[in-house]
């Protein structure tokens, strides 16, 4: 897939979530974005959070960092919820790519699914920027040629919300 290919699925995506979140947007809605680093072994990258209910929210994750590439968008639903933390699991689709020689690349379609456990730093000080942190724990159902894809997926993310 190009990269020409990959930048205007993202900005589809982009402008989906945008006008996706202004259907389910309500009135006095506070922090219903984020924005942050998602890291989940072997990619890395920047990640997107719109919060559509008070349990779904979509993720959105351009991972061009690390051994692979990643390009997906998920959806999380909350099963356990506290003032400062959730638990929730998660599901997503998206491109993988693999860069396995200075000149040759591959491409596949994947599936994910997982859960993870979110946490708002402003427990320890409502002073505090309104920033949390995830970790997750997943697997992953990539058909890579070139690289040796491991199912479990472990990672870790921080977002600021808005």
């Amino acid at each position: 897939m190009s990269k020409k290919r990959i930048l205007v699925l993202a900005l589809v995506l982009a402008l989906l979530l945008a006008v996706t979140g202004t259907v389910f947007a309500e009135e006095g809605d506070s922090e219903q974005y984020a924005v942050g680093f998602l890291a989940s072994f072997p990619s890395y990258g920047i990640s997107g959070v719109m919060q559509l209910t008070d349990q779904i929210s979509v993720q959105g994750i351009l991972g061009p960092l690390g051994t692979i590439s990643t390009y997906s968008l998920r959806g999380r639903y909350n099963f356990q919820e506290d003032e400062y933390w959730r638990m929730y699991g998660y599901a997503g689709a998206g491109i993988w790519r693999y860069d396995y020689t200075t000149t040759s690349t591959e491409t596949s379609f994947g599936v994910a699914g997982g859960a993870g456990y979110e946490y708002d730093w402003q427990a320890f000080d409502e002073d505090f920027p309104p920033l949390s942190s995830t970790v997750e724990l997943g697997i992953g159902l990539v058909d890579l040629d070139y690289y040796d894809f491991t199912a479990i997926t472990f990672g870790v993310g921080t977002h600021y919300r808005f």
